[in-house]
């Protein structure tokens, strides 16, 4: 019975030793040696610790009293150790459930104590290690989804994560002694960013070169990368690629496999990046296309098989850039196009096949850029159109296919253009339209065709324009109408065919300027705020739509330093005072007094003929007033003062004419 008892003692022993002891659900925080090394005193038969482990400590040199852990269902955090040499005391581990942290260690040299790890469940993050030479140690771990390695000054390699074939996101930088990735080498996809950056003594991509699909691929800041060998077999990128700021790059050769990028395509700031070539297999980019301040790029050869950009194209600050070769193939872009400050580029010859642009162009301070040649089939812009500071700029006649612009047209400081011609089949501009500082124009022809402009009018700046003709067609100013600082501007008739604005009317500082007549048809009620000054030669102020304001003002008004006559808002109501109103019709017996009036009109018929109805309208066609006078009165003194049209039937006879009535 006694043996029966001693073999059942024996079993439940063996039994405990070798099933895992779980314990601390709420984890352990270890700062001291002492408390490393009484772990399994204070914690008997603990081998696995539910919560998370935290080792922070000044004197901690060693983690031997942990050798009985074989697993941690939490994080573990191993940081800020200044006397830790090794992981040694790990050596059971085999799983980590959550994330583990290597940060901040500056003794630690290598990683050999978790040698026995197989699965790390969330993220690996090693960062600030500054004698930490490899990742060996790391060798059985298959799979991580988030990797980070950061600013270990002596690691030379990522060896140790060799038996890795899957990767969610890997972020490697300021590694200043990493010259090359050996180590990623079993690795085939990336499914969230890579992101390598700011790694000085990186030569090479080697090591991943059996990666073919990458999320995101971000390289910048590498300044010994000379090529991107190690790419060779990525096919496609499911977002953006981003190439900036690695000064020693000269190609692009081993992105040759590449044939597609969902996202959007950077490359920037690579200041010894000759060719694009190693792009030729490209032949979709979902997003953008960004060249920017890449002062060795001589042309976009390499980007020859993309039809399409759906998002924005920006050519950018590349010093060296002389032709755009390369873009021939493209026939849309969805978004916006910026072609600036590239001083050698001469042409756009080669946007010759484009035919939609959906957003805005910009083409802006291109020194050498002596006409818009490429741009031919472009029927319509979705934005707005900017031509600015292009010195050598001579002609906009590329653009007459040009119908409508859906945003603003800018033009200015283009001081070899000397006139919009190129622009006559355009109809309509939804935005605003600047002319401004265009010092080559005496007039606005060339926008003859235009019928209304959607925002504001600005014509500002321009010292040789003399008139506005070119606008004659336009009808309505969807904004305000700000003429300023044209020293040659003499008459503004161009502008006789407005009825409406929707914003101020802002006539200022046009020297020799000395009338407003062409501004007489624009609908008193559409100006909602009056500023004529610092025109000293302006003496003619009182057009209809002028006197009309003053007497019925929606805005502000600001009448000053003008010629005598329109010098204050006191002189220009006082000359709408003499403005001669017309009569019904004069060659009609039918007569109307007074006019301006403010309480009553009468109307007679200088033949006897009885009046029979009066109708009154205001600006907008509505009829405000049908009555049938008594004693050929008529009493308006409930209406508001302002401009109105009066009607008067009598007989078989219908006159029309114009009653102004003031408070």
């Amino acid at each position: 019975m006694k043996s029966l008892a001693l073999i059942i003692f024996i079993l439940f022993l063996i039994y405990v030793t070798a099933t895992p002891q779980s314990c601390l659900p709420e984890g352990i925080t270890f700062t001291t040696q002492e408390q490393i090394d009484n772990f399994q005193t204070n914690y008997p038969g603990c081998t696995e610790i539910e919560g998370d482990v935290e080792i922070n400590g000044n004197d901690i040199t060693n983690l031997d009293g942990l050798n009985v852990l074989t697993a941690i269902l939490g994080d573990l955090e191993i940081r800020d150790n200044i006397a830790l040499t090794s992981l040694s005391g790990l050596d059971n581990m085999i799983s980590i459930g959550d994330n583990l942290t290597i940060n901040n260690n500056n003794a630690l040299n290598n990683l050999s104590g978790l040698g026995s790890v197989t699965s790390i469940g969330g993220n690996l993050w090693i960062r600030n290690n500054n004698a930490l030479t490899s990742l060996t140690g790391l060798d059985n771990v298959t799979s991580i989804w988030d990797i980070n390695i950061c600013n270990n000054d002596a690691l030379t390699s990522l060896t140790g994560l060799d038996n890795i074939t899957s990767i969610g996101n890997l972020t490697i930088s300021y590694n200043d002694a990493l010259t090359i990735l050996s180590g990623m080498d079993n690795v085939t996809s990336i499914w969230g960013m890579l992101d390598i950056y700011n790694n000085a003594a990186l030569e090479s991509l080697s090591g991943l070169d059996n990666v073919t699909f990458i999320g995101s691929l971000s390289i910048d800041g590498n300044d010994s990368l000379t090529s991107l060998t190690g790419l060779d077999n990525v096919t496609g990128i499911l977002l953006d690629l981003w190439i900036n700021d690695n000064f020693a790059l000269t190609s692009l050769l081993g992105l040759y496999a590449l044939t597609y990028i969902e996202g959007s395509l950077f490359i920037s700031r690579n200041n010894t990046l000759t060719s694009l070539m190693g792009l030729a297999n490209l032949s979709w980019i979902g997003g953008g296309l960004g060249i920017a301040d890449n002062t060795a790029l001589t042309s976009l050869t390499g980007l020859d098989n993309i039809s399409s950009i759906s998002g924005d194209l920006g050519i950018m600050d590349n010093t060296a850039l002389a032709s755009i070769t390369g873009l021939e193939n493209v026939t849309s872009i969805g978004r916006h196009v910026g072609i600036r400050n590239n001083p050698i580029l001469t042409s756009l010859s080669e946007m010759g096949n484009i035919t939609y642009i959906g957003g805005d162009l910009w083409i802006i301070n291109n020194t050498a850029l002596t006409s818009l040649a490429g741009l031919e089939n472009v029927t319509s812009m979705g934005g707005h159109l900017a031509i600015w500071d292009n010195t050598a700029l001579t002609s906009l006649t590329s653009l007459d296919n040009m119908t409508s612009i859906g945003g603003d047209l800018m033009i200015g400081y283009n001081p070899a253009l000397t006139s919009l011609t190129g622009l006559d089949n355009v109809t309509s501009i939804g935005g605003n339209l600047w002319i401004h500082n265009s010092d080559t124009f005496t007039s606005l022809t060339g926008l003859d065709n235009v019928a209304s402009i959607g925002g504001s009018l600005w014509v500002l700046n321009n010292n040789v324009m003399a008139s506005l003709m070119g606008l004659s067609n336009v009808t309505s100013i969807g904004g305000g109408l700000w003429i300023r600082n044209n020293n040659a501007l003499t008459s503004l008739t161009g502008l006789s065919n407005v009825t409406s604005i929707g914003g101020s009317l802002v006539i200022r500082n046009n020297n020799v300027l000395t009338s407003l007549m062409g501004l007489d048809n624009i609908y008193t009620a559409s100006i909602y705020g009056l500023s004529i000054y610092e025109n000293i030669s302006l003496s003619t102020c009182e057009v209809q739509c002028i006197c009309d304001y003053l007497i019925s003002p929606t805005g502000t008004i600001e009448i000053h330093d003008n010629a005598p006559g329109c010098n204050s808002q006191e002189e220009v109501e006082e000359a709408c005072e003499s403005v001669s109103i017309e009569n019904i019709h004069p060659e009609d017996e039918i007569s109307m007094f007074p006019n301006p009036a403010n309480r009553q009109i009468t109307i007679s018929s200088k033949n006897g003929t009885t009046i029979e109805e009066v109708i009154i309208f205001n600006q907008t066609g509505q009829i405000v007033l049908l009555e049938k006078p008594v004693n050929n009165i008529i009493d308006i003194s409930q209406l508001q003062p302002g401009l109105y049209i009066i009607e008067v039937v009598s007989g078989q006879r219908m006159v029309r004419g114009k009653l102004m009535i003031k408070n």
